[in-house]
């Protein structure tokens, strides 16, 4: 894996539909937590207010998401492995899932 700089690198790194995608949840991350730092933690982005919030990533066919503990239990109807959400390329859980973390 290709160590990245930033969100704006890591969203670059991938074709332009994709980052798309990706700038549209970082859009909805940013709305819903607008006070949240964001960063790159293990190779992918993050945000972090008290505590970290939920990281996301790109794979070949469907767009990752891992939020923290509430977050978790609210989302469990979506596909999930080892507290991944898994989707196809569509961003329209990220507004609801975003607002979760450890409680």
């Amino acid at each position: 894996m290709k160590k990245t700089a930033n969100v704006d690198a890591y969203i670059a790194s991938f074709p332009p539909e994709i980052q798309m995608q990706l700038q549209q949840i970082r859009a909805v991350i940013r709305e819903v937590a607008p006070s949240a730092e964001e960063l790159i933690s293990y190779g992918i982005p993050a945000y972090h207010l008290h505590g970290m919030l939920v990281w996301f990533a790109a794979h070949a066919n469907f767009i990752s998401l891992y939020p923290r503990g509430s977050g978790i239990e609210e989302f469990k109807n979506l596909r999930m492995i080892l507290p991944v959400i898994k989707y196809p390329k569509e961003p329209s859980s990220f507004r609801r899932i975003s607002h979760y973390r450890w409680s």
